[in-house]
């Protein structure tokens, strides 16, 4: 495989991305993110798609997800696209093959509707905030450490967060409660994905 530097690779893969979305039928979302912290540093790759039934959500657990340690990113960057299309086609092969729900009432099939569009909201909105940090993190990470970098992004999202809060009413403790939630399920995701010899399966 030829060599090809990780900011090639991660726009490769980042463009792979947008045009698996734009030609999934179910809109398969697939994220980008970098994991530091008691687990071993590295890129996760998960692809998820909006469930509209309990046997879709259900068969997406453990599937869609790649992770490349980063002493191992140099020489595997020209393997993000791949893994990218991998994790796509995981899921919606899962999704596809998920069994029919029973029958539900109009209600409950309303329900699912403005679950799925709740979904698709909650990923744009991921989407956008990622797009836009990405080449904040690159400038700042010139000049800072990769600790303050991280901290500094910290607090500009609690910054978004903290608005979004006020703006729309809500109450503090609950948006505390969907915070901490999000950190433990990112953390069971990575315990559950990052392999204890840093390879891909």
């Amino acid at each position: 495989m030829p060599l090809i530097s990780v900011g090639d690779a991660m726009a490769q893969a980042i463009a792979r991305v947008d045009e698996l979305r734009a030609a999934s039928p179910r809109r398969v979302r697939v994220r980008l993110t970098t994991h530091f912290g008691d687990l071993e540093p590295g890129l996760i790759i998960s692809a998820r798609i909006a469930s509209k039934s309990n046997p879709e959500l259900e068969a997406q657990n453990d599937l869609g997800v790649r992770h490349v340690a980063f002493n191992e990113l140099d020489a595997r960057a020209g393997e993000l696209v791949g893994l990218v299309k991998e994790a796509a086609a995981e899921i919606e092969a899962a999704v596809a093959n998920a069994p029919p729900p029973g029958p539900r009432s109009s209600a409950e099939l309303k329900d699912m509707h403005v679950t799925a569009l709740y979904e698709d909201t909650i990923a744009a909105t991921y989407e956008a905030i990622t797009g836009a940090v990405t080449p904040v993190k690159a400038q700042s990470e010139a000049e800072l450490s990769p600790g303050v970098v991280r901290e500094a992004l910290v607090v500009g999202a609690s910054r978004f967060i903290g608005m979004a809060v006020v703006t729309g009413r809500m109450e503090s403790n609950y948006a505390t409660e969907i915070l901490q939630e999000e950190i433990r399920h990112q953390r069971r995701l990575l315990a559950d994905v990052v392999p204890t010899d840093a390879q891909v399966h």
